[in-house]
Order: C-alpha cells, then structure tokens, then sequence
C-alpha cells in the first residue's frame, strides 16, 4: 500500500508540473514561440492553453490507470519497473502533445505576422552580472563540512560497521550484499561530493546564464529575473543540504542498522519537501520571474524582444553558433537549459553523465 501511495503520488506530481507549463513560462513566449505581450491574453492563446492542460492531464490519468493496474494484478517487482516505464511514457507522450500546440501557435503567428508593426530590440545591462544575484557559493562549505564528517565518523566507526553492506538492488528489488572494504564505504559519501558539485555547477549557471529582459519594460523585468535567480538559488542551496543530509543518514544505516526502519520515510520527506518546494517556487516566480509582482509594470506594447525563434529548434532545443552564452533560460517552464551549438554544454553533460556513473562503478569494485 505504501509502495502504491508513493509511486501514484509521484506521477500526480509529475503530472501536475507538466500541466502547469504553459502557465509559468514567460507571457512573451508560447509553447517555445516568440510572441508579443499583449497577444498573450488574445481568448485564442487561452484556449490553446486550456487545451494543452486538457490533454496533459488526460494523458496522466491514463498512465495512472495502468500504474493502479499494476499494483492491483502484479508483485512489487513488476511496480518498481513499471514505474519507471510509466514515468517515461508519459514524459515522452507529453512531449509530443506539446508539439501540437506549438506548431499550432507558430501556425498563428506565420499567418497573422505578429512582428510586422513591432520593434524588435535586445536589452543588455552591462552591470547585470557584476550585482549579487546568486548565493555566494563559499556556502557550498556547509554541505562540504556536513560530508567530511560523514567520512570521519565512517572510519571512526569502521570495526563496528557490519561485514557486508546493502551496496546494490537489482530489477526484482532484491538487496544483495557486499563485503565491506574501505572504498564501498565511501559510496554515499561519494554521491555527497557528486551532489555538492553538481549544486555547486547549478548555483554557477544561474549567476552566469544569460541575462533575458523583456524589451517591452526593461526596468521590471531585470528586477523579477535578479529576485528570480536570487530566489532559486537560495532553493537549490537548501535541497543540496537537504540531499547531503538524508545521504548522510543512509550512510548512518550503514554503520548502526537499528535505524534502517527509518530510511525511507526520511527519503521520501525530503524528496517530498524538495519537490513541493520547487513547484511552489515555480508557480510564485515563473520563468525569468515573470510572475513576480513589481508596482512599476508599464509594458510599451511597441516594442517585442528580438525574434530567435529560428535558433529554437522545436521550440526547446537551442542551436546558435554565433551566440557565445553557454546557458539561457528555457522557452517552456521554468529553469535554464544550454546553448547546445556550444562544445563546452556538450563536455558538461558528459562530464555529468560521467562522474554519476563512474562513482558507483569505481567505490564497488575497488
């Protein structure tokens, strides 16, 4: 039942999140389009909207159907798989329902030529990314200490651990068992580091992506995109915290195994915080800030931020080679993605994929 709760609960999330895209993005681009402001609020956009929500919810509820019809008719092994499949189905599914609507939106704007009677400019502050807007990262020193910690407590108790460790679980969620040594006692340590590095990268992209502000009222709009970066990433900072803290905790597992009745509650409490926070945060701020509310919000309906929609290959994907940013803000949701004619978003992301693996790999085999 609890296995249940928790997997149906996720794909509500998940689902909820999806279906609330539209919404949060900015109201100067629609399903990865470029459109003027005003054209935002047209009944027609609305409706498109509204369509978008529509289908995306029924498209969850089905894959919810076959989740509930899992647990119902199958063990807990097939669950475990099936919600993972499930998850993928319905970010895959819901991909496609996107597409609809913006070959739908970019059908109305070739048609009615929105930019025909508009000035297209790009604002640049020069002083933008010399203001505080992020965290400083010397704070990334807390989840650091709490991390070191967890190694020396580990090897202080190293004799009093157990002889075999739960290191792995295979597709059937059966717990195999390894002798101990003192590499595979550094894996949830490992994946500290892992994490502290990768929040660390975060709270980087944020002071360094590229500066998007809304032609049309420049002056609110870098004020909602610095309380924005601000806001996120003081949120990652405190999920970095959260993530090390809980790693931390199955690492004390590990060492006194009377706490184990309590790993996954704690798992799931914190994985729960961390996600709810992030759709709070999502929904206040919007993409860029665009939903944070500034007294000044004259908009000069004139002037519409400067087309790039060529670059946005499906409206998601960002390809330009004369652009030297290597992060940009995304043109669906909330958060930033890469600028992928770039060879350094390439070298990340390997360099990511890379390390997630390589850590397991090389603490268990050692």
């Amino acid at each position: 039942m609890i296995t249940a709760f928790f997997y149906i609960s996720m794909l509500l999330i998940i689902v909820f999140i999806f279906s609330i895209l539209p919404y949060i993005t900015r109201k100067t681009e629609q399903f990865g389009v470029t459109i003027p402001y005003k054209i935002y609020k047209r009944t027609d956009l609305k409706q498109i909207r509204k369509s978008y929500t529509f289908y995306t919810i029924l498209l969850g509820f089905i894959i919810g159907l076959l989740q509930i019809c899992l647990h119902i008719f199958f063990e807990e092994t097939v669950q475990h798989i099936g919600f993972t499949i499930n998850t993928l189905l319905f970010i895959i599914l819901s991909f496609f329902v996107y597409l609809q609507f913006h070959k739908k939106v970019k059908a109305i704007k070739a048609k009615e030529n929105w930019t025909v009677e508009k000035k297209q400019r790009t604002v640049i502050d020069t002083s933008f990314h010399h203001e505080r807007n992020v965290l400083s990262n010397w704070f990334y020193l807390i989840p650091l200490v709490i991390t070191i910690g967890t190694i020396l407590y580990t090897f202080f108790m190293y004799d009093k651990m157990p002889n075999e460790l739960p290191m792995h679980t295979n597709v059937n969620g059966e717990v195999r068992y390894d002798p101990k040594t003192p590499f595979n006692v550094l894996l949830m340590p490992g994946m500290q580091l892992f994490m502290i590095g990768l929040f660390f990268l975060i709270n980087i992209i944020i002071k360094k992506a590229k500066q998007q502000i809304h032609a049309a009222n420049p002056k609110v709009s870098k004020i909602q995109n610095q309380l924005y970066r601000k806001k996120w990433s003081r949120f990652l900072f405190i999920s970095c915290v959260l993530m090390v803290l809980m790693f931390s905790f199955i690492q004390l597992t590990f060492i006194h195994p009377i706490f184990q009745k309590y790993e996954t509650p704690i798992i799931l409490v914190i994985i729960a915080i961390i996600l709810i926070g992030s759709i709070v945060l999502s929904i206040r701020t919007g993409q860029g800030g665009s939903r944070i509310k500034i007294d000044d919000d004259q908009i000069d309906d004139r002037m519409i931020d400067r087309d790039e929609d060529e670059h946005w290959k499906l409206g998601q994907f960002y390809f330009n080679k004369n652009d030297p940013s290597i992060f940009i803000e995304k043109r669906f949701g909330v958060g930033w993605t890469n600028n992928w004619a770039h060879p350094i978003s390439w070298i990340l992301l390997l360099l990511i994929i890379g390390t997630a693996i390589g850590i397991p790999l090389l603490l268990t085999n050692l």
